[in-house]
């Protein structure tokens, strides 16, 4: 699932992705399905499923706070949305449930 499709639309018919520079480091393997919830050993900071062609990454919860840094919000409307709702420009970054208000302003 692509990011544009996992975004969910707020009441206007918008939907937000946050884009975040991410620092990887020493990434493990991780199995499909997994239910591990954090690294293996402390010599890893984020997972894959795939080590050959990697397309999504897991960053450990433990090592949030120092190696995701937010930088944007991109907000938008597909054209789905769009055939249903006219478009109207954001004045304000939307409220980002479940972020700290800290990280909801990125400069």
């Amino acid at each position: 699932m692509n990011n544009e499709e996992s975004a969910i639309a707020d009441e206007d018919g918008i939907k937000h992705i946050l884009l975040c520079r991410v620092l990887l480091e020493k990434t493990e393997l991780v199995s499909g399905g997994s239910m591990q919830s954090h690294p293996s050993s402390e010599d890893f900071q984020s997972s894959v499923v795939d080590l050959v062609s990697p397309k999504k990454y897991i960053v450990w919860s433990s090592q949030m706070n120092t190696h995701i840094l937010p930088e944007f919000v991109i907000s938008f409307k597909t054209l789905t949305s769009m055939n249903s709702q006219p478009f109207q420009e954001c004045d304000q970054l939307p409220k980002l449930d479940g972020v700290p208000n800290s990280l909801q302003h990125f400069s």
